[in-house]
């Protein structure tokens, strides 16, 4: 498609007169016209023009494949393709070695797997399960088959491909080649393939599944748990599986197909060892160490730190050679210039006095031979060195050696170039001539013939950026005004009566684009490209610098250069979705007055999307970022293609859940809560602190000044349904006058646990707070899960460490290794975790203490595990320890359980119970304690796909033998109908209780499944005797649920629900909402003394009957909130 430029303006006649008005310099000398030819020569570039991509080569692989003829082929993660010399193999592994060459092309992708299905048909295996087919390794890309879900694993090996989602279903790439989902019971989220086409799989809960083709699978007998964690290839190609405490190795013709090594599992690919290559790149001439000149590229490089630099050269596309430059081993940095045969360095460096200078050699034979150097002062400009196909140099941003120049760089402005040029076996430079200018000249260049020099500038005088022309070589320069304001007068849309149009724009407002902003064209006209406060613009002008004219790419913001009256643009459209092309392009014969669209390649679009977005042209084509090269001008050889589709973006679908209605009751009023220990925002209760036993909810008390303790909750009825009664009771009692204590005041999943001590008087002011023997330590505890509350005297804790005791504002804090309560029980390690000690008590209402140590986990774990979380546990009245591994891990959530034998020594058993949450946040998984009834304790984990409305959870219970009991499947809020109903009291003691979050940090985990809950005065009040005063309406949102039941039969105990509104709200729902509550901060109390204390944090509570109403009105906002929708394809 051809457009007429949006900004074009021919300026041949007004503005060429406009330039030799009065007080403007007379138009330089301009050169005789050579004679004409007898012949028209042939055109100076390839027509069509045609892309070449020759991206870096890579410093690792993605994935790697030894080839039948010897040679290696690999991928990388930016999904280029590159066929190596030479595969060598070692064991499993395979090393791509020697010189590689890459495809033409690029995948949208990391691409993660080879596999060759024939002669002419090869599959390249994206990270996401889409797969790119190509007839050969290295060929286009000719077709893609999507994924059939969102795939987070893919691994592949002979002719078998396998995918896994997040939700763990499996899939195998047959024949077609079509995506199928395996049929297996199993959830599957970790796989791996060997080259013969064996599989594989770890399945979760902790199970491994094996298969000889990738589509029938058994479960593997006799493979131990291990907390396996992934699974892959042994360095001898074997599958196996690695985990907390070892790996199993898979040998299907082995006696025992499972055997614990002691060796590492490899996810990766092969490796490589490429020889370096080089290739053309606008970046490197934007650093002044290359030059495109024509269809011939030159570069310098360092290979090695110490060793000297390389000169490249080569065609516009590559590829290139090198050739060593002696001597420049102690350059800082090399300048480059060239032209034909004759090429220019400028080696940088350091004086004694830190000032810099540049030596200046030349070439007349392609590099072979140089002149000795010409010494040059550089200042703190950006120095060049540009060549004429003459053989002369243009130097800028250094100085003669000289006069003033000798006190080093502060007297070198670099403000006029250096004409350098060589008399007998030596260089000598001579200043140009110029008008006065501000800084130092930018972008020089001679013309294709060499007669004429150019560079942009700002005038002394005003700082306006102007044209500098000479026709002598580059001794004298004239100046030529650069007014680009015309173009734009009739650019942008129309303005109605008084509107303020934009500020016109004038050369004080004008830039160049990078330092290769000018380059002239092989017709003498030159191309300048220039950034102005409205974007960038083409200016063309002929050979004495007068303007042709101006132009704005044809596209906003867009990317534009030429060489002369040639130009291309480009354009990035990030809005884009999958399946369209990312990047425009476009062409321009004619300085930019018209626009025509050329085709655009993946390769192309990559580097234009996600590359530096640099560009360099000449009278041969223009080099793309560091990966592109167009070789040739008018028209393209390459067809327009459209991209492969992509997969339908999901979008965000409303999802209104039947509102619950809530009516305060109107006969009770606000009550306090002070002192209130905080948890959660403010000492709000949270959905951790819901439906626990015969507790509706409950809030911990902490008095810092005294060390008193009391809880106040909601109790239910010891035996079936009732009402709940707001109590508060003391959990321990103030301090003993006058005595010091240090506390640990912990929340626990099953209600409270609080040590005290007592401080003997500190022995020195300097030491820690506490030495010797800690006695007479108070605990208690409030296990709501089983209804006990109790509490115990440990006489003897061993001595005090010097971490044990802390500052904590007002309050000295006991920090304690381990206080965790368990059914009947609570486990005490009254050590800071830094001291390492193993001291751990176990201690109940009923007998004495017994003493145990706690295991080190190194013990049990690969060197250099430290991630976890450490417990204890009473299972089946045997104790456990505990370590979790954290489940904001991307790994699979893995626990380790550790019994004592007989003999005093400790045993680990591990499993994977569940996956982690995946980096991209498709997969969001938590793992948390919960009980069934009062008794048995386990771990219970979640796993959800927000996107695809699935989750998953189970409950583990842990065996007094270290071991964990079959799994229990539980609901989730995916499972609960719109208006669920309210558990029974034999439900929530048969079956595990499970608080969900509504999200993970910030990420819903179970979106589509929030309720609103509109609080207000109930329309009673005013029949009530003594009405309590007026609570404004509240708007609320359920922010957790407290789940019992089964799948099929899902049940609520409790919800949370969070307040909308500026004041901090939070309502805890019973699943009988007649029986529910809300909750806020509570004013502060006035202080009492001169010197009282900042208020301690109290909150208040008001009791309220809800009930789901389907017609009530719910305010238009809550739809904006997180997780009130699902998505939707």
């Amino acid at each position: 498609m051809t457009v007429r430029s949006r900004a074009f303006t021919f300026l041949g006649g007004s503005l060429l007169a406009a330039g030799c008005g009065a007080g403007e310099p007379p138009p330089a000398a301009r050169p005789k016209p050579p004679p004409p030819a007898a012949e028209a020569p042939p055109p100076p570039f390839v027509s069509p023009a045609r892309w070449s991509f020759h991206p870096p080569m890579p410093s690792s692989a993605s994935a790697t494949l030894a080839l039948e003829d010897g040679g290696c082929l690999l991928a990388t993660a930016e999904g280029h393709r590159f066929r190596a010399a030479r595969a060598a193999k070692d064991g499993a592994a395979t090393t791509c070695r020697g010189r590689a060459v890459a495809a033409p092309d690029v995948a949208p992708e990391a691409i993660v797997g080879i596999t060759p299905q024939g002669k002419s048909s090869w599959l390249f295996v994206g990270q996401s399960g889409r797969i790119y087919e190509a007839e050969g390794p290295l060929a286009p890309l000719r077709r893609t088959i999507p994924a059939p879900a969102q795939l987070v694993h893919v691994a592949s090996g002979g002719r078998v491909v396998l995918g896994t989602t997040a939700s763990g279903e499996l899939y195998h790439l047959d024949e077609g080649p079509t995506w199928k989902r395996v049929a297996i019971a199993e959830r599957v989220f970790d796989v791996a393939v060997s080259d013969e086409g064996r599989a594989l799989a770890l399945a979760l809960p902790e199970a491994l599944l094996t298969s000889d083709d990738g589509k029938t699978w058994t479960r593997a007998k006799g493979a131990a748990q291990i907390g396996a964690r992934r699974v892959g290839r042994t360095a001898e190609g074997h599958l196996a599986a690695q985990g907390m405490t070892g790996t199993l190795v898979w040998d299907p013709q082995g006696s025992a197909p499972f055997a614990r090594r002691d060796v590492d599992v490899d996810t990766g690919p092969g490796s490589i060892a490429l020889e370096t290559s080089y290739a053309p790149s606008a970046s490197s001439m934007l650093e002044g160490r290359a030059v495109l000149d024509g269809d011939r590229y030159f570069e310098v490089v360092l290979p090695e730190e110490g060793e000297d630099h390389a000169l490249l050269t080569g065609p516009l596309d590559g590829p290139l050679a090198a050739k060593r430059l002696p001597g420049t081993g102690k350059c800082t940095s090399l300048k480059l210039g060239a032209r034909g045969r004759h090429v220019a360095l400028g080696c940088m460096k350091q004086n004694d006095d830190d000032s810099g200078i540049v030596e200046v050699r030349m070439s007349s034979d392609d590099g072979a031979r140089f002149s000795e150097p010409l010494v040059l002062l550089t200042g703190e400009t950006f120095t060049t060195v540009t060549v004429s196909s003459g053989g002369n140099a243009l130097v800028t941003g250094a100085c003669k050696a000289h006069g003033a120049a000798l006190a080093g760089s502060g007297g070198c402005t670099g403000a006029s170039p250096l004409l350098v040029r060589r008399e007998g076996e030596r260089l000598v430079a001579t200043v140009a001539e110029t008008p006065s200018l501000s800084g130092a000249p930018v972008s020089p260049a001679f013309s294709v013939d060499g007669r004429s020099a150019y560079f942009l500038a700002r005038r002394g005088k005003d700082e306006r950026l102007a044209l500098y022309v000479s026709h002598d070589g580059g001794e004298t320069f004239s100046e030529r005004a650069l007014d680009v304001s015309r173009a734009h007068r009739d650019d942008g849309p129309a303005l109605e009566e008084g509107d303020e149009g934009p500020a016109e724009e004038s050369d004080t407002d004008l830039d160049p684009r990078d330092p290769s902003a000018l380059r002239p064209g092989d017709d003498g006209t030159v191309g300048i490209t220039l950034l102005t406060p409205r974007g960038l613009v083409y200016v063309t002008t002929d050979e004495d610098g007068r303007l042709l004219g101006v132009a704005r790419p044809p596209v906003d913001p867009g990317l534009v250069g030429g060489a002369g009256r040639h130009a291309v643009a480009f354009s990035v459209f990030p809005e884009r979705p999958l399946g369209e092309q990312p990047a425009g392009a476009w062409e321009s014969l004619d300085g930019g007055a018209t626009w025509t669209e050329i085709p655009v390649t993946r390769s192309l679009a990559r580097e234009i999307s996600a590359g530096p977005l640099t560009l360099v042209c000449s009278g041969a084509g223009c080099l793309v970022g560091d990966t592109m090269s167009r070789v040739g001008w008018n028209g393209q050889a390459e067809p327009f293609t459209a991209p492969p589709p992509g997969p339908p973006e999901p979008r965000r679908v409303p999802s209104p859940r039947t509102p619950i209605v809530c009516e305060l009751d109107p006969r009770v009023d606000w009550a306090r809560i002070e002192d209130v220990d905080p948890i959660h925002l403010l000492g709000l209760p949270g959905v951790d602190q819901l439906a626990r036993g015969r507790s509706s909810w409950s809030v911990l008390s902490f008095d810092a000044l005294t060390g008193a303790v009391r809880v106040t909750t909601a109790l239910g009825p010891e035996r079936g349904e009732g009402e709940a009664r707001v109590t508060t009771r003391s959990l321990l009692g103030p301090a003993p006058q006058g005595a010091e204590v240090a506390m640990e005041v912990s929340h626990q999943m099953e209600g409270y646990a609080v040590a005290r001590v007592r401080l003997p008087p500190q022995k020195s002011a300097e030491g820690p707070r506490a030495a010797g023997p800690m006695r007479d330590v108070e605990l208690v505890w409030e296990n709501y899960m089983d209804g006990t509350t109790a509490k115990v005297r440990l006489p003897d804790a061993g001595t005090f460490t010097s971490g044990d005791v802390k500052a904590d504002g007002t309050r000295w804090l006991l920090d304690t290794a381990l206080i965790s309560v368990s059914p009947g029980a609570i486990f005490f390690r009254p050590h800071a975790p830094e001291s390492r000690q193993d001291l751990m008590y176990l201690l109940d209402p009923k007998s004495k203490p017994r003493t145990l140590p706690y295991p080190a986990w190194s013990t049990f774990l690969p060197k250099g595990v430290v991630d976890f979380r450490m417990d204890a546990v009473l299972a089946d009245g045997k104790p456990l320890a505990v370590a979790t591994f954290s489940d904001d891990d991307t790994g699979p959530i893995t626990v380790l359980l550790a019994r004592q034998g007989e003999a005093g020594a400790w045993s680990a058993h591990a499993m994977s119970l569940a996956p982690g949450t995946t980096a991209d946040g498709e997969r969001l998984a938590r793992s948390d304690w919960s009980y069934i009834g009062g008794t048995t304790l386990g771990d219970l984990v979640v796993y959800s796909e927000p996107r695809a409305g699935f989750a998953a959870a189970s409950f583990h219970p842990f065996r007094g033998d270290g071991t964990f009991g079959p799994a229990i499947a539980v609901p989730t809020p995916f499972d609960l109908p719109d208006a669920p109903r309210a558990c029974r009291p034999d439900e929530r003691r048969a079956t595990p209780r499970f608080a969900a979050h509504a999200f993970l940090g910030r990420e819903p985990m179970y979106p589509g499944r929030r309720h609103a809950v509109l609080v207000r005065e109930s329309l009673e009040r005013r029949s009530a005797a003594k009405p309590v005063p007026l609570t404004e309406p509240m708007t609320l949102l359920t922010a957790g649920v407290v789940l019992h039941g089964t799948k099929e039969a899902p049940c609520v105990a409790a919800w949370e629900a969070v307040g909308l509104g500026r004041v901090p709200v939070v309502a805890a729902l019973g699943g009988n909402l007649a029986q529910s509550w809300v909750f806020r901060p509570a004013p502060p109390k006035p202080p009492t003394g001169k010197h009282a204390p900042s208020t301690p944090l109290a909150i208040e509570h008001r009791p309220m009957t809800c009930r789901f109403d389907p017609g009530a009105t719910v305010p238009e906002s809550i739809d904006s909130q997180p997780g009130t929708y699902v998505w939707a394809p």
